[in-house]
């Protein structure tokens, strides 16, 4: 047996086998093109529609040799490339620190407790009822990013991912219109805007891709690398994360709460995929995890911020899913959609809620459930035409 890892967890090289070395987690989604590879070698894999680490490492060696016209040297030359570009490089913290920034909500408060805005290169969770404002808080995000220049001077713009047909681009028009009227930011980190004339420029540079199912979801975030690149998108936005995988997982009972019976053992009805008979709630693990990974991916390669909005859902026993009986932000019975292992996966977690009974109140309680940076406060805000904006008192 022979292996070959280079950073990512590898199948043994057995020969004729074609599960030849194929990485096993989310670095066998990184593009080919984007690990310096010799051109002709890489126009020879791109033309037999290998694009992808996990694509390359499928085949054999005697196959790749073949296809590649190498000798066994020169392959393992390439293997080595891929295998040293692909692996985690240690970083000084004090580099981190210097690289680190953070993508502005232009919410004070909340910008001066997360210490600068939204982390750039990691996921933020939104979470809240239905009409809270989690989508207004979302596209605020995008229209700040398309009214934006890059630290090249040219524009930017954003990616928002779309499953419930929540999308507006009226209502990014009129947040738009009435933030320039009344003075109030348009752009993530308070650059002019001259360049900027007209509205459906801004729109122009949004790019809203649809996914009406799991696999579009999937489909969609593994060519997300080459999305941003093309639409220089200096923020990612998927709207919402719960409604595709909870609708259909159905057959996981309760899986939105994590799927456990008081004993510990798992609801639901076993599925057969093959040989092997899956719990609806591991598919539905594995894909968040596999969605999660790619996402993170593209956060910490570009190094933008991640926005994802998630629902919440009912529990009678908060202790199982790790959270405090008396935690503020979640009234007795709600938590946010997904179970725990989900809310490992976020880095910052935000919830917005009604502070009210009456629904026609513009008043919400945005709060930091979650956050390696800041404490668990909330900041109050209200939604209005320039979309969600902190609350001063002032009607």
């Amino acid at each position: 047996l022979r292996w070959w890892c280079g950073g990512v967890e590898c199948f043994p090289f057995v020969p004729g086998q074609t599960k030849n070395l194929y990485p096993k987690n989310h670095m066998a989604q990184r593009k080919l093109r984007r690990l310096g590879l010799d051109p002709s070698v890489l126009k020879r894999l791109e033309d037999r529609s290998i694009f992808t680490v996990g694509e390359f490492f499928q085949r054999s060696e005697m196959v790749l040799m073949q296809m590649l016209d190498l000798d066994q040297e020169a392959l393992d030359q390439v293997m080595h490339q891929i295998s040293t570009r692909i692996q985690a490089e240690p970083t000084p913290a004090l580099s981190l620190l210097q690289k680190s920034q953070c993508f502005m909500t232009h919410i004070p408060d909340l910008d001066r407790l997360l210490q600068g805005g939204l982390a750039c290169g990691s996921l933020t969770e939104i979470v809240g009822p239905p009409g809270a404002g989690k989508t207004q808080l979302a596209m605020m995000a995008a229209l700040f990013a398309a009214m934006s220049c890059g630290t090249d001077g040219q524009p930017t713009g954003a990616i928002y991912i779309d499953t419930e047909n929540a999308f507006s681009p009226s209502r990014l028009l009129e947040m738009s219109q009435c933030r320039h009227a009344h003075n109030l930011p348009l752009t993530r980190d308070n650059t002019p805007i001259s360049h900027i004339n007209e509205n459906d420029t801004m729109l122009h540079r949004i790019a809203v891709l649809k996914a009406q199912t799991c696999t579009d979801l999937l489909a969609i975030v593994q060519s997300l690398e080459t999305n941003v690149i093309e639409h220089r998108a200096q923020v990612v936005i998927l709207d919402s994360i719960a409604s595709l995988v909870r609708r259909e997982y159905h057959n996981s009972h309760m899986a939105g709460m994590g799927g456990l019976e008081p004993d510990g053992q798992e609801r639901g009805k076993m599925m057969r995929t093959g040989e092997e008979r899956i719990h609806p709630l591991v598919q539905r693990q594995q894909l968040l995890a596999r969605i999660a990974a790619l996402l993170k991916g593209v956060a910490e390669a570009f190094q933008i911020p991640v926005i994802i909005t998630n629902q919440i859902t009912h529990s009678s026993n908060q202790a199982q899913f790790g959270f405090q009986q008396k935690n503020r932000a979640f009234e007795q019975s709600e938590l946010p959609a997904l179970g725990t292992a989900w809310s490992h996966i976020v880095n910052t977690r935000l919830r917005l809620q009604r502070v009210c009974a009456d629904t026609n109140s513009s008043q919400r309680l945005l709060s930091i459930m979650k956050s390696p940076l800041a404490p668990q406060k909330s900041v109050s805000v209200r939604i209005t035409d320039a979309g969600v904006i902190q609350d001063t008192g002032e009607s």
